[in-house]
């Protein structure tokens, strides 16, 4: 048979969540180590602690990434191993694009990587513009460029009919070479001369018709 303080107990325990239970029991074991340190059972090692990010040998804080993602996924688990590979993954992006905008800043000449560098390097890049497509930068201006609907459609359509008359005129002095020829020439008198009007073709009168 059961006492009242062990169904009192027993109903607490079911009332009790998983995160509840794993910090009791996280608090159990931190009072049982301390214990056996104390009596000399536990021998504590010469080396300094390290940090997550330091035994990875990365420069992002592992720690705070595996916090994030226990987060944002609280139903499920979250081990440390894919926070190392998160924050190395983020520690790679970051290098990459930290390397592209400075030379940016080289190139225009400046001693700081301001936004406007960084919006340029990674809109010039094709991997990292197709990654950061939705993304918008603080205080970094805008690609130069026109948009192709802005165009004023007057002009290039008066520019293009132009070209076609200059091409539909070539073509035909190619054809028809008659088209360019020389004027005749005239006369002091201002008569045309004889082997003009030898050339000249003669249509018969309607006299003859008649006659006919």
């Amino acid at each position: 048979m059961r006492t009242r303080s062990q169904s009192s107990e027993h109903s607490q325990l079911k009332v009790l969540t998983k995160k509840q239970k794993a910090k009791a029991n996280g608090k159990r074991l931190a009072e049982i180590n301390s214990e056996k340190r104390k009596r000399g059972e536990i021998k504590q090692s010469d080396k300094p602690r390290q940090s997550k990010s330091q035994k990875a040998g990365i420069q992002f804080p592992v720690h705070a990434v595996l916090k994030k993602l226990k987060k944002f996924n609280p139903k499920c688990l979250v081990l440390a191993k894919s926070a190392v590979m998160a924050s190395a993954v983020l520690e790679y992006l970051v290098a990459e694009i930290l390397d592209i905008s400075a030379n940016q800043a080289i190139e225009t000449q400046r001693k700081r990587i301001q936004p406007r560098d960084i919006l340029l390097a990674v809109k010039n890049d094709q991997e990292f513009d197709f990654l950061l497509k939705n993304t918008f930068l603080a205080s970094s201006g805008v690609v130069p460029g026109i948009h192709p609907a802005l165009v004023n459609k007057k002009n290039s359509s008066k520019t293009n009919d132009l070209i076609k008359k200059e091409q539909d005129q070539n073509l035909l002095k190619i054809d028809h070479p008659s088209i360019t020829s020389t004027p005749k020439k005239r006369n002091s008198q201002g008569e045309t001369d004889a082997e003009d009007i030898s050339t000249q073709t003669k249509r018969p009168s309607s006299a003859k018709k008649f006659r006919k």
